[in-house]
């Protein structure tokens, strides 16, 4: 199994990134989002939840990722993990993921744990401008989460921004390659797409 991390500031074209390499890999790839890995805090009251930083490392369920990971990495399924992000809950399992060649892992912190980290065989920085990516993160939040423009602003000052510069922006140390997304979103995948593909033939021919 061949795994590629993809990391960088939310907004910064992560998803856009995974997607078009899982277009062309097709189904010899499966596709993990670090965002079905939030802990769940069942006993804490709505506000609470919401108030909850969940831009900060230690919010997603780190070891749980790992046992999953080294679990398709081993040949075996492992639960197919979803969160509710209007609840701000972790959702019922949705079946099994079952393994492949190729595991796409995308996500703000996955280069936060060592044990997660070394596992990739490529680690990828999405790189693009704050502004931007602020504005993707509104459209995203106001579209697919339910949230209202006073929550998200709130929310970026207060955690989005902060993390980031703490935490997120030092990952790119920890890439193997940058790819700017503004413009060269699809060059990036596609130099990807082609470098991995070299990679598995020679792993075929060793």
């Amino acid at each position: 199994m061949y795994l590629i991390g993809i990391t960088g500031a939310s907004g910064s074209g992560k998803t856009t990134l995974a997607a078009r390499l899982l277009e062309h890999f097709g189904d010899r790839a499966l596709l993990i989002s670090l965002d079905s890995y939030y802990k769940d805090f069942p006993d804490l009251p709505f506000e609470k939840r919401a108030a909850l930083n969940f831009d900060a490392p230690d919010i997603h369920d780190h070891a749980l990722l790992e046992s999953d990971l080294r679990r398709l990495m081993a040949g075996d399924p492992a639960p197919k993990r979803v969160y509710d992000f209007v609840t701000h809950r972790r959702a019922p399992d949705d079946g099994l993921l079952e393994p492949h060649p190729i595991l796409i892992v995308e996500g703000i912190h996955i280069f936060a744990r060592p044990e997660v980290r070394d596992m990739f065989d490529l680690r990828v920085f999405t790189e693009l401008d704050p502004d931007v990516c602020i504005l993707r993160r509104v459209k995203r939040d106001m579209e697919e989460r339910g949230r209202d423009l006073d929550g998200i602003t709130l929310q970026y000052l207060r955690t989005v921004k902060p993390m980031y510069e703490r935490y997120i922006r030092n990952y790119k140390e920890w890439a193997d390659i940058v790819v700017p997304t503004l413009v060269h979103s699809a060059v990036g995948a596609e130099m990807i797409a082609c470098y991995v593909e070299k990679q598995l033939s020679q792993r075929e021919v060793e």
